[in-house]
């Protein structure tokens, strides 16, 4: 696993043995940055809470919910209740439950 500091706090990554990431750890202690990924990225919020703002749309989200984040989507996440903590996963499709990986 590596792990990075970022501009929003830090963020913990695991990879498989090709370098492929099975998920990402991510802590939040500043509001992120507008991105996108190519592919679906399936948030799980494992503490604290927080609003994850998908395009125009504002989620709010708390410890134990899932966030799907489609393709393209300009996305990022604020905290609102330290820590605010998620484990990522990417997927062609949405995630309808806890990933295998984990």
């Amino acid at each position: 696993m590596k792990h990075r500091p970022t501009s929003f706090g830090s963020m913990h990554t695991c990879y498989n043995e090709h370098g492929e990431i099975l998920y990402e750890e991510l802590v939040f202690e500043r509001e992120g940055r507008g991105h996108t990924h190519n592919q679906w990225e399936n948030c799980l919020i494992t503490e604290g809470s927080g609003i994850i703002v998908i395009d125009e749309k504002r989620v709010e989200v708390t410890a134990g919910n899932w966030c799907h984040i489609p393709p393209t989507a300009n996305h990022w996440m604020i905290p609102k209740e330290a820590p605010f903590k998620l484990t990522l996963t990417y997927s062609d499709s949405p995630s309808k439950e806890k990933p295998t990986t984990l």
